[in-house]
């Protein structure tokens, strides 16, 4: 993906990522991604993996075709338990990250929240983290990579090359867990 890619945020684009950027120092990038998208995790020093633990608003119907930008899936998402005690903690890590690492070495924090298609838990996670940060007086912004993405359709768990995969990218299948006994 190309910078001018990165900052594309033309709505008649399909591929065009979303940013919401913050006229302060920004001292925090929070970037949503799908893992079932092909590339590598985005680089984080906060990596939130929401895809098992989470109820899924892929699977409501009336939500499949919305994003974590949507009411009804923000709700959702919200409602979920974990969800609330997930965020907090999150931004309490966040904020002592800048705290001990992000001012005097001007150095950038970066979260990353990824679910399977990128549309729903994890923009509005995301969007949670960056408005707990902000609130705080820091200057964050976010990058949603997949929001705009075609939704992923679903498959079934054990089939699922991306319920499988790794923060690495690697699979997980039965030869990668062998080795970690």
């Amino acid at each position: 993906m190309t910078t001018d890619q990165l900052f594309d945020t033309d709505p008649a684009r399909s591929d065009a990522v979303v940013l919401e950027p913050d006229d302060r120092l920004v001292q925090v990038v929070v970037t949503s991604f799908g893992y079932g998208h092909p590339g590598p995790v985005p680089e984080a020093d906060v990596l939130l993996d929401l895809r098992r633990a989470y109820r899924n608003p892929h699977r409501d119907p009336r939500m499949r075709a919305l994003t974590g930008f949507d009411d009804l899936v923000a709700a959702h998402v919200d409602a979920t338990p974990g969800i609330s005690a997930l965020v907090r903690h999150t931004v309490a890590a966040v904020l002592d990250l800048v705290a001990e690492v992000g001012v005097p070495q001007h150095r950038l924090i970066r979260v990353a929240a990824g679910c399977v298609g990128g549309r729903h838990r994890s923009v509005r996670v995301a969007r949670a983290v960056l408005d707990g940060v902000r609130a705080a007086g820091i200057g964050a912004e976010a990058v949603h990579l997949h929001v705009r993405q075609p939704v992923i359709q679903p498959v079934s768990p054990a089939g699922s090359a991306a319920a499988a995969r790794t923060p690495g990218g690697a699979p997980a299948g039965p030869r990668a867990r062998r080795g970690r006994r």
